[in-house]
């Protein structure tokens, strides 16, 4: 791999949330699309037809052992259920391959760790494809919260009706989507959405582990046991707090609040921004309540807008990220999101 090409990526199967993450590599420096595989070519020429890519734009159909293989391929984007993320990323690894996996990582922490050890083993790059987290709205953020005496508590929601993605026939959307087959993507919405609320929650406390981890109670599971609603509380041992839900079941709410010493921080689009360059927050300072004697009662406090502005979308700065890390592995820039 010449340090001045860009890295050649092939994306290892053709789910929906890939054709997102083709436009991605298509913006972003540093990095191109060589080639896309499936089951069958056929499926995986009509996956680069979806994405707008003709063929003669060079970018090749072919099989997933065909790709692992590929001496013209130096990384691999896999967005295949995680119920197969063991066996191919250790097959990628193998084969020298550079990975970017998408969320959740795998369904077993034996899983896991096998994974973890081909990497390392090969020293090859590999980081999680959660996109919100290459948003430089976050650091602004950060620069709130530390004004704000630094965070306390975390509470973040992330859910979608799933009844609304039904194929049609007037069956349960778990029913068919992999999302709902416990031996594809077993962890349901906790691997779905609560991977994007329990990585936020990480993020504001530095990555800092929790002493305790509780369940709410509530969770509703499809037919096979799969989480269709669920929640939980991370708990640190000086009091700081994270309460998550995540759900199937309700209408569309990606919403965060972080509440610090002197203020609040909240987004209402924290995983998916609206506009995807501008991404604004509201940060409250020194709220205050009153209650005279007479009259109503009175809020008080600062209350302002702020941006996150950004050249590219969140995704392409993603894979800019991975490009970087495809050249040094194991570099200062590959420790920052070995977390």
């Amino acid at each position: 791999m010449d340090s001045d090409s860009p890295i050649r990526v092939g994306v290892l199967g053709c789910a929906s949330i890939a054709h997102k993450n083709v436009r991605a590599i298509g913006l972003a420096d540093g990095i191109s699309l060589v080639a896309v595989a499936s089951r069958s070519a056929e499926k995986a020429t009509h996956f680069l037809r979806e994405c707008g890519l003709p063929e003669d734009s060079g970018v090749r159909a072919v099989g997933y052992d065909e790709l692992v293989h590929d001496s013209e391929v130096d990384a691999l984007y896999v967005p295949l259920p995680s119920g197969l993320h063991a066996q191919w990323v250790v097959k990628a690894a193998a084969a020298g391959k550079h990975i970017l996996l998408e969320k959740p990582l795998c369904l077993h922490m034996k899983e896991l760790d096998d994974m973890w050890a081909a990497v390392e083993k090969a020293g090859v790059a590999v980081l999680d494809g959660t996109m919100f987290m290459h948003h430089p709205r976050l650091e602004k953020l950060r620069e709130e919260m530390d004004k704000l005496g630094g965070p306390l508590e975390v509470n973040a929601s992330f859910s979608f009706q799933a009844t609304e993605l039904a194929d049609g026939t007037g069956g349960e959307w778990m029913d068919s989507d992999v999302r709902g087959q416990k031996d594809m993507d077993g962890l349901g919405s906790l691997g779905d959405l609560g991977w994007y609320t329990t990585k936020l929650a990480l993020w504001t406390f530095g990555f800092e582990l929790p002493s305790g981890v509780m369940a709410q109670p509530g969770a509703l599971h499809n037919a096979a046991g799969v989480m269709k609603r669920g929640g939980g509380t991370l708990m640190w041992s000086d009091g700081r707090l994270a309460r998550m839900d995540y759900s199937f079941v309700n209408p569309f709410i990606q919403d965060a609040t972080i509440s610090c010493k002197t203020g609040t921080i909240r987004m209402s689009d924290f995983t998916l921004p609206r506009d995807e360059l501008n991404c604004e927050f509201t940060v409250e300072r020194s709220p205050t309540l009153s209650v005279p004697d007479n009259g109503p009662t009175v809020v008080s406090g600062e209350i302002a807008t702020l941006y996150g502005l950004a050249d590219k979308p969140q995704e392409a700065r993603m894979m800019e990220t991975f490009a970087q890390l495809c050249a040094d592995p194991r570099g200062e820039e590959a420790w920052k999101w070995r977390r």
